[in-house]
């Protein structure tokens, strides 16, 4: 009798019922990593904010779906001093550390304004935690930046805010920026109406939904 094409018979059915099991665990895995994209709640938006639709971008994958994003952009109909509200949705296998997840807002925050033309003064940097609506505990940073718009300087501010959602298994980092000075159209007082919505208590931020 051949025992050994027996056991090189075994050893097939055995690699191809590992590889099965394999193709299941991780079907299971990627059919359960649905992502829950944070947003804000239309009450807070209230009549003067709205929500870009054109710079949505619906639940996408990478990685065989293991890794998703989903995002929403928020703007106020008045343009006379631009500002943008971004809340991006992460949903990863093993959610980010949270000290990763604030770097991650941070580097992203370096690499927009570079390609936006604005230059931050890291002097006016501001760190802090706070408490938002949802109950989530977050890490923020602010900068003041300038950048020149028809041969006029412009000022901004800039704010980054990152937590880990645990109910929905999500990392949201929100990205806000509003310009307060319009000298190119002589509105040279200082605006802070749009800036404040963005981050106050009860603002745009604070009533952001994850969950």
């Amino acid at each position: 009798m051949d025992f050994k094409g027996g056991n090189r018979g075994n050893k097939v059915y055995l690699l191809i019922a590992l590889l099965v099991l394999i193709l299941i665990l991780v079907t299971v895995i990627i059919s359960s990593n649905k992502i829950i994209p944070a947003y804000v709640d239309d009450v807070a938006l209230g009549s003067n904010w709205y929500e870009d639709r054109d710079e949505a971008e619906s639940p996408s994958s990478q990685l065989f779906g293991l890794e998703k994003h989903a995002s929403f952009t928020y703007r106020p109909y008045n343009s006379s001093f631009p500002s943008f509200l971004t809340v991006n949705t992460y949903k990863t296998l093993f959610m980010t550390n949270e000290k990763d997840l604030y770097d991650k807002a941070v580097d992203y925050i370096d690499s927009e304004m570079k390609n936006r033309n604005v230059s931050l003064d890291y002097n006016s940097t501001v760190e802090g935690e706070r408490t938002l609506k949802n109950g989530h505990k977050t890490m923020y940073v602010t900068y003041n930046g300038n950048f020149s718009k028809n041969s006029q300087t412009e000022k901004v501010k800039i704010v980054g805010e990152t937590w880990n959602c645990e109910r929905s298994g999500t990392s949201i980092i929100a990205i806000g920026f509003s310009q307060i000075t319009n000298n190119s159209l002589n509105l040279n007082k200082v605006n802070l109406n749009y800036w404040t919505k963005i981050i106050e208590e009860d603002g745009l931020i604070f009533n952001i939904i994850c969950h």
